[in-house]
């Protein structure tokens, strides 16, 4: 259309006169809001006001309650004159409902969605409220769990040994050497189990400090010299004196001492046992190998030697173990911040552990409170 600065219409397209349905030149020279909207004052938003005042051209969108649609009214000033010195404006409306009620409709969506997801959230936020209670709960049991088996266990611990010297019987003396390692797997897997629920705790905290790795290697294997002499096992500290470390030496020399009886676990019985020990600094980490050439593991048996309880089928009637030790190393070194694997070229090629240790890792720094195994 084209309007003057009194709202009056001095041209309109055919698609206007389908939109009002007047095929006259009867609006030629009507008021634009009585033709159009049939408003008889100016319709409410219309930009030919602003447009007039301002000298630009204005785009609206509006809402025509009459005709329920929205449209979008541009107004643009031209340098024609009416013949009575009016200025005439170009008027253009496009009918933009179709675009509102998708744009309304995808606005509802967006909102239910937000409140499904708040919904969501506050549900997992309760669940996982439930789930932290249950897991103190489960914390406290096995503490207190681990407490009450771990007592009466002492005195057969104790006085089996003194029965067994005393007996001449050898079938009897075997019935009690059996029992005895029987209740020896009990109490090794009930602190197992206990250190497990402790690292997994997120409140549980470490205790580092800076200390020398090679004095720690050769204090763990100070400590497990009888078992080395015992299946002539030779062992290499490889490390270089004076190798600094910062990690909770406690909780590390658990690790090497599992890693160790590990080794000596799996040795070969074709050849005399070897385990090689060595850690080397690299920019933001520092990485621990304990190597040995013992039976080895498959591709499968890589995946698995980490996983709770796990024991390797063909030896698994062969070697006393609570299948937790590799699980007890995972967890520490995770508590750290690094992690643990472990390569091997196949069976009876030996294996190679490796810890890997973050240099920096400021979100351990202020921790205090060093773990213990509690019982």
């Amino acid at each position: 259309m084209l309007v003057d600065d009194e709202h009056r219409i001095h041209y309109v397209n055919n698609v206007v006169r389908q939109y009002i349905q007047d095929g006259s030149e009867s609006i030629i020279g009507g008021y634009c809001p009585k033709v159009i909207h049939n408003y008889d004052g100016p319709f409410p938003g219309c930009p030919l006001e602003e447009s007039v005042k301002l000298g630009t051209a204005v785009e609206r969108e509006i809402f025509d309650p009459e005709l329920k649609m929205w449209l979008t009214s541009s107004i643009y000033p031209t340098k024609l004159r009416s013949p009575d010195g009016h200025v005439i404006y170009f008027h253009t409306v496009y009918d933009i409902t179709a675009r509102k009620n998708a744009e309304e409709e995808i606005k509802k969506k967006q909102e239910e969605i937000l409140e499904l997801n708040m919904t969501l959230d506050q549900r997992v936020k309760d669940r996982t409220n439930e789930i932290e209670k249950l897991l103190v709960q489960k914390d406290e049991f096995l503490h207190l769990l681990a407490h009450d088996l771990k007592n009466p266990l002492s005195s057969p611990l104790n006085l089996l040994p003194i029965l067994e010297e005393k007996i001449i019987d050898e079938k009897q003396k075997q019935m009690v050497q059996v029992t005895l390692r029987s209740i020896r797997t009990i109490k090794r897997l009930i602190t197992d189990t206990l250190k497990l629920a402790c690292l997994n705790d997120t409140n549980t905290e470490l205790h580092r400090s800076l200390f020398s790795l090679y004095d720690s290697v050769e204090s763990v294997i100070h400590t497990n010299k009888d078992l080395f002499d015992l299946h002539d096992f030779t062992v290499k500290n490889s490390i270089k004196p004076g190798f600094m470390i910062n990690a909770d030496s406690f909780l590390f020399d658990e690790v090497l001492g599992n890693l160790f009886s590990n080794a000596v676990k799996y040795a070969s019985p074709q050849q005399k046992g070897i385990l090689e020990i060595n850690a080397d600094k690299q920019e933001n980490e520092i990485i621990l190998s304990v190597k040995d050439n013992g039976t080895g593991l498959t591709r499968e048996q890589l995946d698995s030697v980490f996983q709770r309880f796990y024991k390797r089928e063909d030896h698994k009637n062969q070697i006393e173990s609570t299948g937790l030790g590799l699980s007890i190393c995972k967890s520490i070194i995770e508590k750290h911040g690094g992690r643990i694997w472990v390569e091997s070229e196949g069976l009876g090629k030996g294996c190679t552990f490796y810890v890997m240790i973050p240099v920096k890792n400021n979100h351990f720094n202020d921790l205090c409170c060093s773990l213990k195994t509690k019982g």
